[in-house]
């Protein structure tokens, strides 16, 4: 997978994108989960309340 590709499809672009409709049955959402998890950490860091929320904490 493409560093575009991986791109699109953690923002989930799908209208009409450059590299092709994102076939959800290929993604494996759980191998993906900890690079996730570990944005919201990061991102969410000043907002524990939320990054609580978001993980299932």
């Amino acid at each position: 997978m493409t560093q575009a590709s991986q791109v699109q499809l953690l923002i989930e672009y799908d209208p009409q994108p450059p590299l092709g409709g994102i076939d959800w049955d290929e993604v494996h959402i759980e191998a993906r989960r900890p690079v996730v998890d570990k944005w919201l950490e990061t991102g969410l860091a000043d907002h524990p309340k939320l990054l609580a929320e978001l993980l299932g904490s």
